[in-house]
C-alpha cells in the first residue's frame, strides 16, 4: 500500500490513536489492554455507556485478496478477510461486541464474531498451517473516518 498521512509506522501507536478516537467521539472507556502477537491484535476490556463492552484489535497489511479464487465453488467473489480460530474463539469467550480490522492506512473496518461464524469459511491457512475463518469483506462495516 502507498504511504499516505494515515499510514501506520508503529502498532502501538496507532492502537493508542484508535482507543482514543473511539474515546472522544463514542465515550468508550479502556479498562485493560491485552496485547496479542507484538501487539498485532489486542483484547480491549472496556465499557460503553454503563455497560460492559469487549472489543477486539487486528493489525492488517490488506485484505486476503485470493479470497474470491478460493472459495469460488461456494459462489464467493472479489475481497476477504481472515481471522484465526483461535482468535475467534478468544472473542467469543470474552463477550466481544465489535472485531475491528485496522489497515495500514488507518482504514477501519468492523464485524461481529457471530456474522464471521454465520458467513465464514472455516480452512487451514496454507502460509501458517493455522485453522482460520475467512469471509467476505461485503460483510465488513466501514467506520467512516469522520475524526
Amino acid at each position: 500500500m502507498a504511504k499516505n498521512k494515515y499510514h501506520i509506522d508503529n502498532i502501538s501507536t496507532a492502537r493508542e490513536r484508535f482507543l482514543k478516537l473511539i474515546e472522544e467521539k463514542e465515550g468508550y472507556k479502556v479498562i485493560q489492554v491485552y496485547d496479542k502477537n507484538n501487539a498485532h491484535y489486542s483484547l480491549i476490556k472496556g465499557d460503553l455507556r454503563g455497560e460492559s463492552h469487549n472489543i477486539y484489535l487486528l493489525f492488517k497489511r490488506d485484505f486476503f485478496n485470493s479470497f474470491g479464487a478460493i472459495f469460488k465453488d461456494k459462489g464467493e467473489y472479489g475481497l476477504g478477510d481472515t481471522i484465526n480460530t483461535e482468535q475467534l474463539r478468544e472473542c467469543m469467550a470474552y463477550e466481544v461486541k465489535k472485531i475491528f480490522f485496522i489497515y495500514e492506512d488507518f482504514k477501519i473496518y468492523f464485524i461481529t464474531p457471530q456474522l464471521i461464524l454465520d458467513k465464514g469459511y472455516k480452512r487451514i491457512n496454507d502460509f501458517e498451517s493455522k485453522e482460520t475463518y475467512s469471509f467476505n469483506i461485503k460483510h465488513l462495516t466501514s467506520k467512516k473516518r469522520n475524526y
